[in-house]
């Protein structure tokens, strides 16, 4: 028996689960979405661009917070 692909209906379910948008992001960082913008503007935080949508990865996050880890002075 082929194999049948189903597209979904609607947008929603065509996203791909693990990129996250301004607010997403911002959330995650525990910061504001305003904060995230300039990183993302300053190159300081990697993202994807699809057209003019700004998406970013849980792992550009990650990256992002292990670059800017400081060591506590003992």
């Amino acid at each position: 028996m082929p194999e049948v692909h189903v597209e979904p209906r609607n947008r929603s379910e065509r996203r791909h689960p693990e990129l996250m948008d301004y607010a997403s992001a911002a959330e995650m960082l525990g910061c504001s979405e305003r904060m995230v913008r300039k990183l993302v503007e300053t190159r300081q935080l990697d993202h994807i661009k699809v057209g003019r949508l700004v998406r970013i990865e849980p792992a550009a996050i990650a990256r992002f917070i292990d670059q800017h880890r400081r060591e506590a002075v003992r």
